[in-house]
């Protein structure tokens, strides 16, 4: 049972940091002037990291009680899913979506 825990603790990690290359991606993608281009690609994923370390990092001083950092996880990791589906990857963005919800639930249940 470790064994799947630590699994599961290593897919939320995974989890956590695959919006950012995707924020990245999307921004630098975008069809606008290169300040704007710049300014999603790179500020965006720093905006994501900023609120990811003050409110939901496991040992942040200002860590949110148990709803509100559930609800801002899912809103942080379920930009990934959403990225996906903008930038035409419905396969990837279905896989990603799944892996998120199935690994919310076990970090329910086994009270992570």
């Amino acid at each position: 049972m470790n064994l799947l825990k630590g699994a599961n603790q290593l897919l939320s990690f995974l989890l956590e940091l695959l919006p950012l290359p995707l924020l990245v991606w999307w921004g630098f993608s975008l069809q606008a002037r290169l300040g704007i281009r710049v300014l999603a690609g790179l500020g965006l994923p720093f905006l994501c990291v900023l609120v990811w370390g003050r409110w939901c990092a496991p040992r942040s001083a200002t860590r949110l009680p148990r709803l509100p950092l559930t609800l801002v996880e899912l809103l942080l990791m379920g930009t990934a899913p959403l990225l996906l589906f903008v930038m035409n990857e419905p396969s990837a963005a279905w896989i990603s979506l799944t892996l998120l919800l199935v690994n919310r639930v076990f970090w329910v249940v086994w009270q992570q």
